[in-house]
């Protein structure tokens, strides 16, 4: 099987991506582990109609989908599951950003359907 990634990105106040932060590698077989501190792992990437986020711990969060110009395309708040389904089957193939917040931390990383 391929190999996917995702790009974990630092997002400054305004809410707009920008290059930084680390990358990491997962087999499509597997789900990926958070990594330790404030962080979110999302899986697969690429995906083709939903996607699954995995959270370090249950404290709400509230999680949007953006479009490469900013826009919000997808949205839900209040989500305390350490594991989350979030179906995507709506959004068109490209390139978007999910941006996931605590109040406290913010950090988006790109997530690609095709």
């Amino acid at each position: 099987m391929g190999r996917s990634f995702t790009r974990e990105l630092r997002v400054p106040e305004d809410g707009r991506p920008c290059e930084g932060g680390s990358l990491f590698f997962a087999s499509d077989d597997e789900v990926p582990p958070v990594e330790a501190g404030w962080d979110y792992t999302l899986y697969p990437n690429p995906t083709r109609d939903a996607l699954f986020l995995r959270f370090v711990d249950d404290a709400p969060k509230d999680i949007t989908v953006l479009d490469v110009a900013g826009r919000r395309v997808a949205s839900q708040t209040n989500v305390t599951a350490t594991t989350h389904y979030l179906p995507l089957g709506q959004l068109a193939k490209g390139a978007y950003w999910v941006r996931v917040t605590d109040g406290e931390n913010m950090k988006a990383k790109k997530l690609i359907i095709h």
